[in-house]
């Protein structure tokens, strides 16, 4: 069992807590060796012998000693152990941590710097939040420019497609007088009036798209798929600026400015009646294999859409839709 000395007067006891009220009391034992702070950690270590001589205690804090765990204790340790907290700004020493935290809250030097710090922080988040915006203006831009080059290479190619002249509608009753002509890039494009569209290129999943629209009017798909249908040009024949505007602008004849209510009870009107006579054929159409199909396509049509009214909600949608597309394709009319 460890044995406390106090090398002082030497009284010895076997229990440590003993040996610390001893050597921490107000009134000291009688002895030669001063009582330091490492010289009372090594004797509350137990079982080392100190002599008077300053050599030899140098040479005990040095050397390991047996703590009452059987734990070597070396001169490394007790100096570590009594390190204390220091503050990085003003230097002062604190014995505790919590002294040192505490201490940082009035700490004048520590506060000036962090201010320095705070407004540095806030200059660099507004430069990045400035540099994001840059970047977003940048991004658009291009996105817009990228679009408007698509737009001129499918026009483009569409002339060269169709030699560059008349575009020949086999759906359509009107002549040129009915379809507008203008220039890109010394290329002629010409548009169908928005009344009489082209529909030959209509699939029968254009139809299938607006019977199953989730999240948006059932008219939405049927409209992208006639009026902004990228590989349509000709039939790029409406133009929505602002979605707020009570007036969009279509080709009739000409470029004309009407306004946005009318036409959009108009233009419904007449996807509800194309959407109608697909259902009507898909009726007469006898082929066995798509029957079953057919058949549930027209009974979801009849169920879900036919006497469906639209609501302004879907009017709102309708606009913001068209003003969209009209950014997207790059249509731009001509007065």
């Amino acid at each position: 069992m460890v044995e406390y000395i106090c090398h002082r007067c030497n009284y010895k006891t076997k229990k440590r807590y003993n040996m610390k009220m001893h050597i921490e009391r107000k009134y000291k034992c009688d002895g030669d060796i001063e009582l330091t702070d490492d010289i009372k950690k090594i004797i509350l270590c137990g079982e080392i012998c100190l002599e008077d001589d300053d050599k030899c205690v140098e040479e005990n804090l040095s050397v390991c000693a047996t703590s009452c765990l059987g734990v070597v204790v070396g001169k490394e340790m007790l100096k570590g152990d009594e390190e204390e907290d220091i503050c990085n700004y003003c230097k002062k020493s604190f014995k505790y941590n919590y002294l040192l935290r505490r201490h940082y809250k009035n700490c004048k030097m520590y506060n000036s710097e962090l201010n320095v710090l705070l407004e540095k922080n806030k200059l660099l988040e507004s430069e990045n939040k400035l540099l994001k915006e840059n970047m977003v203006e940048m991004k658009d831009n291009y996105d817009d420019d990228v679009e408007e080059f698509k737009s001129i290479i499918r026009k483009k190619n569409y002339m060269i497609k169709h030699g560059g002249g008349y575009i020949n509608n086999s759906n359509n009753t009107t002549n040129m007088s009915t379809i507008n002509s203008y220039n890109t890039n010394s290329m002629t494009m010409n548009i169908n009036n928005y009344k009489e569209p082209s529909l030959t290129h209509l699939t029968n999943k254009d139809y299938r798209d607006c019977i199953h629209a989730i999240g948006k009017p059932y008219f939405i798909p049927l409209l992208n798929a006639i009026y902004f249908n990228e590989d349509v040009p000709e039939n790029h024949s409406l133009y929505c600026g602002n979605p707020r505007s009570k007036s969009i602008s279509l080709y009739s004849d000409k470029w004309n400015q009407v306004d946005a209510n009318e036409t959009i009870d108009d233009l419904t009107f007449r996807i509800d009646e194309i959407l109608s006579y697909h259902m009507e054929k898909l009726e007469d159409y006898n082929d066995i294999n798509d029957k079953p199909r057919n058949e549930k396509m027209i009974n979801a049509y009849r169920k879900d859409i036919c006497e469906r009214p639209v609501t302004d909600e879907d009017k709102k949608y309708l606009l913001e839709e068209m003003s969209r597309k009209s950014k997207n394709l790059n249509i731009k009319p001509t007065y």
